[in-house]
């Protein structure tokens, strides 16, 4: 079972079930709470007899509820969803989910013209990435919006990382739309 925790400043993931600290915490937040984070677990507190950084069951509990919530100034009261495991994936710095693998959102702005805006999880380059279904102002909007210099990588090509691109579809499109009430209506579609 994972744990997962949403603040204002990112979500937690948790595997109790993890014995390497690195790979049973990790946040999708940010840089500078990812960073502020590691700093967290780099402490001596989390070393072991062995020289291993790692939390001892009887740790676990209190490192997650208690320790990362004070120290990362989080409010005391936690939204805490249990996941099953078997459909998360967790890598050095992201949580992937394995059911969309092969699917992607669809969202759907209702009070824009009912344009819908297409997102492939799978897809790194910002140009495939993202798509509108709608009038052609809207697609010339979208167009220039993705020519940005905000979303170029060093070696100039248009993509970003998972925190980026959440943020960019979540936050950036719909206040760039008109739409900062709402970010629409969410549905899996197979590819």
């Amino acid at each position: 079972m994972i744990y997962r925790v949403k603040t204002r400043k990112g979500i937690f993931y948790f595997n109790p079930n993890e014995e390497n600290i690195f790979k049973a915490i990790t946040v999708d937040a940010p840089r500078p709470m990812k960073r502020s984070l590691i700093a967290k677990l780099m402490t001596p507190n989390f070393i072991d007899n062995k020289g291993q950084r790692r939390l001892l069951p009887k740790d676990k509990d209190v490192f997650f509820f208690e320790f990362i919530p004070r120290s990362m100034q989080l409010r005391s009261e936690w939204n805490v969803e249990e996941l099953d495991d078997d459909n998360l994936i967790f890598t050095d710095d992201s949580v992937l989910y394995k059911k969309s693998d092969n699917r992607m959102a669809v969202i759907n702005f209702q009070d824009i013209n009912g344009c819908r805006f297409y997102y492939n999880t799978r897809e790194y380059d910002l140009k495939w990435a993202f798509w509108v279904d709608g009038p052609e102002r809207l697609k010339e909007m979208f167009r220039v919006m993705l020519k940005a210099p905000k979303f170029l990588a060093n070696d100039r090509e248009l993509h970003f990382t998972n925190i980026e691109r959440k943020l960019f579809f979540d936050e950036y499109i719909p206040r760039v739309f008109g739409s900062p009430s709402k970010i629409g209506t969410i549905e899996m579609v197979g590819i």
